[in-house]
């Protein structure tokens, strides 16, 4: 049997710092319980557009640049 799990976000870049501390923790938890979860894949919504980037952030995580990009 299959497992979706659906996490959203507010749409509001420039109302909130992505990158503050306290963000950044928050994120980290996530990930971590993703992590432990294990999923096969994760879909995300993101512009067509950056598609390109997003592709090259992840080839740079896989080849070990762990970096956070600022983007």
């Amino acid at each position: 049997m299959a497992e979706i799990a659906i996490a959203g976000t507010f749409h509001f870049p420039d109302r909130f710092d992505i990158f503050s501390e306290k963000t950044q923790g928050e994120i980290e938890v996530f990930v971590g319980e993703m992590a432990k979860w294990q999923p096969d894949a994760v879909a995300i919504e993101l512009p067509a557009r950056e598609q390109e980037k997003l592709d090259t952030f992840y080839r740079d995580f896989f080849a070990g640049d762990t970096a956070v990009p600022r983007t």
